[in-house]
């Protein structure tokens, strides 16, 4: 259904006087009106309207209406046309009938006559059809009367609105009451999905993003360059139907107002036509009215938008032994992506309030384990083990380096992951920054690991590898002062705190009352070297009471003193040279 046909030029000619609309148009008086009318005006006889005539015309199916819409001539509707307001300059043209000539006029004014020349269909009213002033009414009456009919009755125009219901509320979602307009948007690097949907349509949800891609999930969002669906409006859909017009008229008020025409298709006489109208109106409420000439219907109703349902979102911070975290750097993101940052409190709390009811997405950028890692690669520095090297790069045991892919070579060469050499390179494999999905109004407690610990072991063992039991050790482990009596299995194993050590002198009493040492070890921290290299067997010997002298990796006079030393304590062959068997059983003694 076109509502308009476009024409274009200007007309200075509009003003017509009462004489000139009911005669034939000369054809001077043709060449006064644009050139797109005169195109229309081309063949037959026609006469000007005035605004009453023309009403008179308004059925006549070669009746012609024309306004004036800023510098174009657009020809309408009768509707439209005597909608003056809308319109500065208007124009109206019918079919000339001479009035002079009766025998004309009767000819012309029986039924057969109008209908076959497509004046006035089989139900319409002639007197309607014809205008008022190129008939005398004893002329009529006697055309009608000498074709043997009476005048039809008038047909009556009707119009209503069947959907929406009068008083009825709309939510503005999809829906049989709203359609949806969309655009294509392309994702761009820092556009969030929420401020693509506030900036179309006005809504901070990005769930119509989700809603209208549904390829796309909070788990496997949108990519940069991503082509998305955007929506940009909501039209309350307005439905009706209507009987004896040729369009409808729609106007409301309410938190906007406006007006807007439809073109109805042609019927048969009382016969419905339905129509259609997609209105972009605002949330509020509006008096809506639809009418067809004299035909009106009018209902009332509430547009609104859909309200984002709000919670609380409490978590609990803890670390691997129950104690609360204060201070903690936290991250949360909604499931629109609006991000809230702060620090947990001193109860190692972090509760928000006013989120949308749904997931969150929580991480704890500073805490250990959560942040970002790239693959890289690292060398070993003197004394580092693989436990610092783990807590470096925020993994939560040594193990998950250790037996990475990446480190399969690496394996090969140190298989006790406790014995690494300075200079040895480690692939750090790359882990993704940690965040955890929770749900909005519900309590949680989150536990972060310990990072990797060393330890400090101290085992005491006779010349002849069995355990001394009773002995009072004393020493100082950074900070840490120890005094302490060893067990039935002569062992002491303590968490080292204090990274920077590289070495501790333990003094070694016969008992608990003993006031002068027995033995006085100089442990290094962090260095011992796998049994392979010389350094291992010194470092070994000199744990195990077999003075080596330095760990230096030089086999020296006091080196081949000290293996000989641990081959007879052990009833090996003594010659001072640590082969497979002494390595072994060096390995054994030790520990590893």
């Amino acid at each position: 259904m076109s509502e308009m046909e476009i024409a274009d030029g200007p007309f200075n000619g509009a003003n017509l006087s009462k004489k000139q609309s009911i005669q034939s148009l000369s054809y001077g008086q043709l060449r006064a009106y644009p050139k797109v009318i005169q195109s229309q005006l081309a063949t037959d006889k026609w006469q000007a309207l005035n605004a009453r005539d023309a009403a008179s015309w308004r059925y006549h199916q070669k009746s012609q209406f024309w306004v004036r819409d800023k510098k174009q001539w657009l020809k309408v509707s009768y509707a439209q046309y005597a909608n003056s307001a809308l319109y500065s300059e208007r124009l109206a043209f019918a079919p000339f009938v001479n009035n002079d000539d009766e025998a004309d006029a009767k000819k012309y004014a029986t039924s057969e006559n109008l209908q076959a020349q497509g004046v006035v269909a089989a139900t319409d009213t002639i007197q309607a059809a014809l205008p008022l002033q190129s008939l005398a009414q004893q002329q009529f009456k006697q055309a009608t009367s000498q074709a043997g009919q009476s005048s039809p009755q008038p047909l009556i125009p009707s119009v209503a609105i069947t959907s929406p219901s009068n008083q009825q509320t709309i939510e503005l979602i999809e829906s049989g009451n709203v359609e949806v307009e969309l655009t294509q948007h392309t994702l761009k690097q820092g556009e969030r999905l929420i401020d693509l949907v506030q900036r179309y349509a006005d809504r901070a949800d990005s769930n119509y993003i989700y809603q209208y891609n549904a390829k796309y999930t909070r788990a496997k969002p949108p990519k940069i360059g991503s082509q998305l669906k955007v929506p940009t409006k909501w039209l309350t859909l307005l439905k009706g139907r209507a009987t004896n017009g040729a369009g409808v008229n729609i106007s409301w008020q309410g938190q906007t107002s406006g007006c807007k025409y439809i073109a109805l298709e042609q019927a048969k006489e009382n016969e419905n036509v339905f129509w259609q109208a997609r209105l972009d109106l605002p949330q509020g409420d509006y008096k809506i009215k639809v009418s067809v000439d004299d035909a009106e219907h009018q209902i009332d109703i509430a547009l609104t938008v859909p309200e984002i349902e709000l919670a609380t979102l409490v978590i609990k911070l803890i670390d691997h032994q129950g104690q609360v975290l204060a201070d903690q750097d936290y991250q949360v993101t909604d499931q629109h992506g609006q991000a809230y940052i702060g620090k947990s409190d001193q109860n190692g709390m972090i509760s928000l309030d006013s989120l949308p009811l749904g997931q969150c997405e929580v991480s704890l950028p500073n805490s250990f384990s959560w942040q970002e890692q790239a693959a890289q690669q690292h060398r070993v520095s003197k004394g580092q083990t693989l436990n610092q090297i783990a807590k470096q790069y925020g993994f939560a045991t040594a193990e998950e380096i250790y037996q990475h892919s990446d480190n399969t070579d690496f394996r090969q060469l140190r298989d006790n992951p406790n014995l690494i050499v300075e200079g040895d390179t480690i692939n750090i494999p790359a882990r993704a920054a940690k965040t955890l999905s929770l749900a909005v109004n519900e309590q949680h407690e989150i536990s972060l690991p310990q990072p990797p610990q060393d330890t400090f072991e101290l085992l005491l063992k006779n010349s002849k590898g069995e355990t001394l039991a009773g002995k009072r050790v004393v020493f100082d482990l950074g900070a840490q002062h120890i005094d302490q009596v060893l067990g039935q299995d002569g062992k002491l194993t303590l968490d080292i705190t204090d990274e920077s050590l590289d070495s501790v002198e333990v003094k070694i009493y016969a008992d608990a009352q003993a006031s002068e040492p027995m033995a006085i070890f100089d442990m290094a921290i962090g260095e011992m070297p796998p049994v392979s290299e010389v350094k291992g067997v010194q470092a070994r010997c000199n744990a195990l009471g077999h003075d080596c002298g330095i760990a230096d990796g030089i086999v020296g006079r006091k080196t081949r003193a000290g293996v000989k030393s641990f081959q007879t304590a052990h009833q090996l062959e003594v010659d001072g040279i640590a082969g497979p068997k002494t390595k072994a059983k060096l390995q054994t003694v030790y520990g590893y």
